[in-house]
């Protein structure tokens, strides 16, 4: 397998797991009303799961488009949660914790920015 493949599909993998972590707290923020920050009002659970499944098509081919949706997406992404986390570091706001421990924003700030360096490192693979 070339090197570049085995990035192709740890990107993948993530993009995966992360579509449905936000699936999940999308479905629960609209249960409970209460569990993803917000953004000018707007859950960032549903903000980020749309620019996932952009990702997702950008990763694929599905649009040539050069990565450009793939690193903006992650850009974007990595901003949110940076913010995010910061807020959370100061009191300002809460972020969902994984098993009431880590919160989510800490772990996506790292996914995101693992994301980037992967499809750095592919491209640059190729």
């Amino acid at each position: 397998m070339k090197k570049s493949s085995a990035y192709r599909a740890l990107i993948l993998i993530l993009l995966v797991a992360t579509l449905a972590a936000l699936v999940i707290l999308s479905i629960a923020h609209v249960k409970n009303l209460d569990t993803c920050p917000t953004i000018v009002g707007i859950p960032v659970c549903f903000v980020l799961l749309v620019i996932v499944i952009l990702i997702i098509i950008s990763h694929l081919g599905f649009i040539n488009d050069k990565n450009t949706l793939f690193f903006a997406g992650c850009g974007i992404s990595f901003l949110i949660a940076l913010f995010l986390s910061g807020l959370q570091v100061v009191g300002w706001d809460q972020c969902p914790k994984l098993l009431n421990t880590i919160p989510l924003c800490y772990l996506s700030s790292l996914n995101f920015g693992l994301l980037i360096g992967f499809k750095s490192a592919e491209i640059i693979k190729r």
